[in-house]
């Protein structure tokens, strides 16, 4: 019989991993200044209702979490590395072609598709990491 089960609680650590490196990734030390002038916004703008954001950004990446807890429980995989190359081919999938084609139709920059793309791919391997071994 098939069954659907997630881990919630390497659901919400891995959520809580990747929510630490985005904040890093994102940051005026890091990223952050390169991503803002790709987005045409000011950080005074970015601030504005941060905590709605960040809340929905958290959400977002809590909803990730589980349905890769899904594919990697779905594929037996729990170990590390197992994780991660599901974490992968989700990436790869789902996020990198999203990326790519905002990209080939014009609403995102070579630049804008660089950032989001290995911050996309960074989280997933934490993702998958996280939910690999917890598994």
């Amino acid at each position: 019989m098939f069954e659907l089960s997630i881990n919630l609680a390497a659901v919400l650590v891995a959520a809580a991993a990747a929510t630490v490196f985005s904040a890093a990734w994102y940051s005026q030390r890091l990223l952050g200044v390169a991503w803002l002038k790709e987005v045409g916004k000011s950080s005074a703008e970015i601030k504005k209702k941060m905590h709605t954001k960040l809340a929905a950004a958290f959400a977002t990446v809590l909803i990730t979490s589980g349905v890769l807890d899904v594919f990697i429980r779905s594929v037996g995989a729990n170990t590390i590395a197992q994780g991660m190359l599901v974490g992968l081919v989700a990436w790869f999938g789902f996020r990198l072609s999203r990326h790519w084609i905002a990209t080939v139709f014009g609403t995102s920059s070579a630049k804008h598709f660089l950032l989001n793309s290995f911050h996309d791919l960074i989280q997933f391997l934490i993702l998958g990491a996280v939910l690999g071994f917890m598994g």
